[in-house]
Order: C-alpha cells, then structure tokens, then sequence
C-alpha cells in the first residue's frame, strides 16, 4: 500500500511538472503587438513573379553598392517555400582569363510583402 502511494505521488509530480514546461513552451510574449510569425499572409503577392523579384532587387543593390557601374552579373532566382521568399543572387561574370573572388550578392524577399529579410554581400 506504501508504494502505491509513492507511485501515485511520483505521477502526480511529473504530471505537474510537465504542464508546467509546456505552459512556458508555448506562452507568447506579454506584448500586444503582432509579430512577423503570427501575421497572416497577405492575399495578394507584392512581388508575384521572378521578374518583380529581380527589378526589386536591382533597385535596392544599385542605390546601396552601385552594381550597374561595376560589371556584368549572372543572376540566380528561387522562390523558397519555407520562408514564402524569392531569392535572388547576382554573380559577377569575370573577364575571360580573370577569377573573381567574392563580389557575389544575395538577397531575399517576402513575396507577400516586399520585406527585404536577408542581404549580404560576399
């Protein structure tokens, strides 16, 4: 009798216990503003094709490096489905017997929303 009221104290502990770890788990922050993950995606696409992904992306390269003054670039475009974003690289295309390295940029769109969400410059 003594053990199963040492059985039953052990359960009702590790029932407490694991409410409690996923009450933290998944309790959203106290704020009342709505957050990029929580927001539901926008009906219509800002940037629906590969074409506006490309145009945005060369405006926004251009005004913050001046890729139309430096070279010729091969341009790379995919559309990630886990991030709902296009992703587009440019490449510099080297001289015929140069090898650049690095010069090679990449950007990410939201395509609901035009949300620039990664840039870097390698």
């Amino acid at each position: 009798m003594k053990l199963l009221y040492i059985c039953l104290g052990a359960l009702i502990i590790a029932v407490i216990a694991l409410s409690a770890c996923v009450f933290t788990l998944i309790q959203y922050p106290p704020c009342d503003r709505l957050h990029i993950d929580d927001r539901p995606l926008m009906t219509k696409d800002i940037i629906p094709d590969e074409e506006t992904a490309e145009k945005v992306a060369y405006i926004l390269l251009d005004k913050l490096y001046g890729i139309h003054e430096e070279r010729d670039y091969d341009i790379h475009i995919n559309f990630n489905e886990e991030n709902y974003a296009w992703e587009v690289w440019y490449a510099p295309i080297p001289p015929e017997g140069f090898v650049i390295l690095g010069g090679n940029k990449r950007i990410h769109i939201r395509k609901d929303n035009g949300t620039i969400i990664h840039l870097s410059i390698g």
